[in-house]
């Protein structure tokens, strides 16, 4: 364009001229987005493919790690209810020996009283100690 703009005639040439470099460019420019969305298109189908295949393999994992712990916590537990049977019986057993013991104290007792206690050693007392236990 000219310094004079009276000239409408240099104008409309200008416009002319400047539309087609115009759609030109937006051309060219609509070219490269389309191939660019297909580079990104491409980009984000392939990370999707690896990491979706990756994820359920990691869950898998997981859950199998899951398992182990679950089965772990089982087995402790019942190791843990064994040994308290195993506690309760021994706490049962030793409870009637006590019993049996103090049962018999209250024989001897009875007999020492109506029999009188001995004095001194019997001289039979190994054997039948022997045979009798």
């Amino acid at each position: 364009m000219g310094d004079n703009w009276e000239d409408w005639a240099d104008t409309e040439i200008d416009l002319i001229v400047s539309a087609p470099t115009v759609v030109i460019q937006k051309e060219e420019e609509l070219k490269r987005l389309e191939e660019r969305k297909l580079v990104e298109e491409s980009d984000n189908a392939l990370s999707k493919e690896l990491f979706e295949t990756e994820v359920p393999i990691l869950k898998k994992e997981i859950q199998h790690e899951l398992q182990q712990i679950e089965f772990r916590n089982c087995s402790i537990k019942e190791e843990h209810k064994i040994k308290i049977n195993k506690q309760k019986e021994n706490e049962q057993k030793q409870k009637e020996i006590s019993k049996k013991i103090k049962e018999s104290k209250i024989k001897q007792k009875r007999h020492n009283e109506l029999y009188g206690e001995l004095e001194g050693e019997y001289m039979y007392d190994d054997y039948d100690d022997k045979f009798y236990n």
